[in-house]
């Protein structure tokens, strides 16, 4: 299985939106990428083909689904939410 890297993120202003609902804010993300995270494939029939799992600074499990761009180290953030236990558990 190819490990997909993540190199930078894309956020829209809906997407953005979404993130601030829920407390977390794009540098919260930004912040899992320079830690050890995991990215899997989303359920079937989902927005985003794909979902980033990792800590941020602050120690927080999150959970993002994240679907691919033009460059594949550039993925488009569709929103974010605190890990459940089976996410979390993805990380080993």
């Amino acid at each position: 299985m190819t490990r997909i890297r993540v190199l930078d993120l894309i956020f829209t202003a809906h997407a953005a939106s979404a993130l601030d609902d829920r407390g977390i804010l794009p540098e919260d993300l930004y912040a899992i990428l320079d830690t050890r995270y995991v990215v899997t494939r989303n359920r079937r029939r989902r927005s985003a083909s794909h979902v980033l799992i990792g800590y941020d600074l602050q120690g927080r499990c999150l959970a993002a689904p994240i679907a691919p761009t033009h460059d594949p180290g550039i993925w488009r953030v569709l929103t974010a939410w605190p890990c459940k236990p089976s996410e979390a558990a993805k990380l080993g």
